[in-house]
């Protein structure tokens, strides 16, 4: 063994005087950093200084580093990529999802805001509707009253137009009660017939109790005309003041034809004449 070889040991060698295995020596000498230096050989081993083995076994072997497999290596690098994808992809469905969720939110908004608007115009519509309706029918209503008072207006007319003028005012005041009476108990759509056969009965039932007045007028000036001209033994001052009183009872009759109450449906008139009674008189 000459003096170089002495200065060195084989790896072999350097295992065997520390304790450990060869396969471990050489994990101290492949390590970043080596643990401690080594030299390599002109047939590819490696040598170790002598003072180096004498040092370790000295002072003891380091922990030596637990190298990770290379596949896991690998896993390490990629990992962060991995990471930061799935990071970017989560970012990014959030940022979807947000929207998402704000574009739901705004069309509710949006359906809430419609909804408000359409119950706003169905009831202005609905309003709107009303007031025609009611206006409608007011106007309706006010056509029916002036329909109704043009009416009995013509009813009216013709009733006053069955009244002589010399009637009493009483009648002629008391008339437009009465037929509104009557026309108050039908409808403008009555019959004509019908209507003008209320109107004629109620003209008649005011008439009547005048009519008579004037019929027992007649009768008594009538009846003091006959006497005084049928009795020829009468004085001539009986004569005389039945004509007087005569004279004064036809001035007081109207100058209108009357039937008679006690004359039939057909019976004879008995038409009185002022100007014509005076005359004969």
């Amino acid at each position: 063994m000459n003096s170089e070889e002495q200065l060195y040991y084989r790896t072999g060698q350097a295992a065997q005087m520390l304790g450990i295995s060869e396969e471990k020596l050489r994990a101290y000498c492949d390590a970043k950093p080596p643990l401690f230096p080594s030299e390599p050989t002109e047939g590819g081993h490696r040598r170790i200084p002598r003072e180096v083995v004498e040092a370790l076994k000295r002072d003891g072997l380091p922990d030596l580093p637990r190298p990770m497999p290379q596949s896991n290596s690998a896993d390490r690098e990629s990992r962060p990529a991995q990471v930061s994808a799935a990071v970017r992809s989560a970012k990014d469905e959030v940022e979807i999802l947000r929207a998402e969720v704000e574009v739901t939110e705004l069309r509710r908004q949006k359906e809430q805001s419609l909804d408000w608007q359409r119950d706003r115009d169905a009831r202005a519509a609905e309003r709107q509707n009303e007031e025609r309706r009611v206006q409608k029918q007011q106007k309706a209503e006010d056509k029916a009253e002036r329909n109704r008072r043009r009416w009995e207006a013509q009813w009216l007319q013709f009733a006053a137009d069955l009244v002589p003028d010399f009637a009493p005012p009483e009648i002629h005041l008391t008339l437009p009660l009465r037929i509104s009476e009557v026309l108050q108990k039908i409808e403008p759509d009555t019959p004509e017939k019908v209507s003008k056969r209320f109107v004629k009965a109620a003209v008649e039932c005011l008439l009547a109790p005048w009519r008579q007045q004037v019929a027992n007028q007649t009768e008594v000036a009538i009846n003091a005309v006959i006497t005084t001209f049928m009795s020829p033994n009468a004085p001539e001052s009986w004569r005389l003041r039945a004509m007087a009183a005569a004279r004064q009872a036809v001035k007081a009759l109207p100058r209108f034809r009357i039937e008679r109450p006690d004359a039939p449906s057909r019976g004879t008139r008995c038409t009185v004449h002022c100007a014509r009674v005076s005359a004969r008189v």
